[in-house]
């Protein structure tokens, strides 16, 4: 079926399943989910007293009648019978004139045909569906001709009925638009009787328009002429044919029209565009909007400029980023903001409107290939002959520079004088002399380039800053953004380039908290503490508890929760190193220890310390006081060096061999010593 019946059970009961056998026995399962559309096609007959039935005709309105309402205006009438294409309904009691809707299932059809109820008052006709207050309204149909004091017509956001014109005749009465009237529906009572009035979504009371004067003075032929103002383009309620707006332009005895572009008038701005041949001189500018000619205080005058002409290009190819110059005759007065530029479909940045040039920047998106420029000048189209034609030549492009063998985090890299860095991409070239690379605004030694790789060395006088990279025939540096870069020195604090949430407050790993909110998991750290229920894991303290925000402490601990025993709990994060002699420092704020607690450095990124064998299995470490005060805080610190880039580890290890005993960190520092 496209039967309504099937598709509406799928509403009902969520969807229908028809299940069949294939030859090969397989369960083939078929899902009907499309939901149907209703469409009226006809009514007839549209004229009946009180009784009467109609047919409407037309698609998906199911089997159901109970699922089906039809209205006549605001009326609703009895549904008789329903069939998928066919409904039949009843006029009952108290229905006036009106328009017809379907509604199946929620889904309504507002149409136009109207049904005339005859032998009582009945609407069938409006001469406008808008209006300004003050406007005669002519309402046309049938049994009209009661006297104005049986009549109430009340518009949207009005109390008192409207004024009438002349007296009500059988065929039809006219009233004013009141001068408080609001847009909406328009209410008739006569005699006690509800009426309809054939409005679907109601009246508009338009506000009559105003013009405060013009976007720009002048212009060209076949650009933009634009006018400010308001009620330019009200919308209506409902949808009917209106006159186009017009902007004309006056010299004498001669009116120009300009086109309008509905796409862009609203009701503050209408734009229109010049014709191309419109001759340059002197015009008033007259507007008129769909409901009326719009009065101004002052003449709109405009001035058609002779249109710009351009000459010359300054290069028909360069590289994105690159600066193109337009030579032009008759662009005095112009400002870059009344010129567009588009290379292809991507718009250019205008840089300058000086003499008789504009100047743009080739757009750093576009691809290497050809294209062709569009130019604009307060809106006018100016032709650019076989000059519009242009290629996009392939641009130098830095996707990466491998830090890998250097300290850093995500943002910045830790180099010295004399360390080599490479810069991959593409379109460098081969030639070292077409190349200028600076980091930190210091220029750098290029050691090899190939079209997609250049080897530079740090200069002595580099402190920080960003790689880029200026080439030959380009304008424009290139810089490289994925990356900041530093001088790194002995001596140096590197902790914040190669540690991860290594001070207090520490951040947590998510949101859970346990024992009553005074513990959670460290962000970065992995934490073995030897425990298997939900304190695994925990190892960041909060104090004052709750606040995620005051995890002063990083802290492995028996009971309280925690195992009452504990041999070999870790606290430990992977670092990259480098080549280098370093110095691992902790504060130590809190320790009550039963066994052996050490700060120590990993020789891998797994941390595979132990407190009983910590000379073979550390790269370094020092052993941690077995008793600190609350509140005072110890330095340990541990000196190491290592002779090979990789993943290290750092942390603490502690067995604790009795219940209640700890070791608590409130911080860890990193220094680069430097290198024998």
């Amino acid at each position: 079926m496209k039967k309504i019946l099937n598709s509406y059970l799928i509403t009902l009961f969520c969807f229908l399943l028809l299940s069949a056998c294939s030859k090969d026995d397989e369960t083939v399962v078929v899902l009907n989910g499309e939901d149907p559309v209703v469409t009226v096609e006809n009514v007839t007959p549209l004229v009946g007293y009180v009784g009467a039935e109609f047919t409407i005709t037309g698609t998906e309105f199911g089997m159901m009648k109970d699922a089906v309402e039809i209205r006549v205006g605001d009326n609703p009438v009895e549904v008789v019978s329903c069939e998928d294409n066919s409904i039949v309904a009843k006029i009952v009691e108290g229905t006036t004139s009106g328009k017809v809707s379907v509604d199946v299932f929620g889904q309504t059809v507002n149409t136009d045909f109207v049904f005339d109820v005859l032998g009582q008052p009945g609407i069938t006709g409006i001469s406008s569906v808008y209006g300004f207050s003050g406007d005669e309204i002519v309402f046309t149909g049938h049994d009209l001709g009661i006297s104005k004091s049986a009549y109430k017509v009340l518009f949207t956001g009005t109390e008192e009925s409207a004024e009438f014109v002349g007296n009500t005749e059988n065929e039809k009465f006219t009233v004013k638009v009141p001068e408080n009237a609001q847009s909406g529906k328009i209410n008739v009572e006569i005699s006690g009787i509800q009426v309809n009035v054939p409005l679907t979504n109601g009246f508009t009371v338009l506000k009559h328009a105003t013009v405060s004067g013009l976007v720009a003075g002048e212009g060209y032929p076949g650009g933009v002429i634009s006018v400010k103002g308001s009620e330019l383009k009200p919308a209506l309620l409902e949808d009917v044919e209106v006159q186009p707006m017009k902007v004309l332009l006056v010299q004498g005895d001669k009116t120009i029209s300009a086109e309008v572009d509905g796409t862009q008038t609203t009701n503050e701005l209408v734009v229109a565009k010049l014709p191309e041949d419109i001759q340059p001189g002197d015009y008033v500018v007259t507007v008129s909007t769909s409901f009326e000619e719009v009065a101004t205080d002052a003449p709109l005058a405009f001035k058609v400029k002779e249109k710009p002409v351009v000459t010359s290009l300054s290069a028909n190819s360069a590289h994105n980023g690159d600066e193109l110059i337009f030579n032009c005759e008759h662009i005095d007065g112009v400002t870059a903001e009344n010129v567009e530029v588009l290379f292809g479909e991507t718009k250019a940045e205008v840089i300058s409107v000086a003499g008789n040039q504009i100047t743009v920047k080739v757009p750093s998106q576009l691809e290497a290939g050809n294209c062709t420029i569009t130019l604009k000048i307060n809106g006018a189209d100016i032709a650019l002959g076989s000059s519009a034609e242009f290629t996009v030549l392939p641009t130098p492009k830095i996707t990466a520079v491998d830090v890998q063998k250097f300290l850093h985090n995500e943002t910045m890299a830790l180099v010295k004088t004399e360390d080599e860095l490479v810069i991959t991409g593409e379109n460098f070239g081969t030639e070292p002399t077409d190349v200028t690379v600076q980091i930190g605004g210091k220029a750098a030694t290029v050691s090899s380039i190939t079209d997609s790789e250049i080897k530079f060395k740090v200069p002595q006088e580099f402190s920080e800053g960003r790689i880029s990279v200026t080439f030959a025939d380009i304008d424009v540096p290139i810089e490289y953004t994925g990356m900041n870069f530093k001088s790194l020195s002995p001596n140096d604090d590197i902790s914040k380039y190669v540690l991860k949430n290594y001070k207090a407050p520490f951040i947590p790993d998510g949101d859970d908290m346990q024992k009553s909110g005074e513990w959670m998991k460290p962000l970065n750290w992995i934490v073995e503490n030897g425990a298997t229920d939900v304190m695994a894991g925990f190892a960041l303290q909060l104090n004052p508890r709750g606040d995620k925000t005051a995890g002063k402490v990083l802290a492995l601990q028996t009971e309280w929760g925690f195992p009452a025993k504990k041999t070999n709990g870790k606290v430990y994060q992977k670092v990259a190193l480098v080549p280098g002699r370093y110095r691992l420092s902790g504060a130590v704020t809190q320790t009550v220890i039963s066994g052996v607690a050490y700060l120590a450095v990993g020789k891998d990124g797994d941390f595979a310390v132990t407190t009983n064998a910590i000379g073979s299995t550390a790269l370094a470490s020092i052993e941690v006081p077995v008793s600190v005060a609350e509140n005072v805080t110890e330095t340990v610190e541990v000196e190491f060096e290592v002779t090979e880039a990789k993943d290290y580890s750092i942390g603490f290890v502690a067995t604790l061999n009795a219940e209640k005993k700890y070791v608590k960190f409130q911080s860890f520092t990193l220094t680069y010593l430097g290198e024998e």
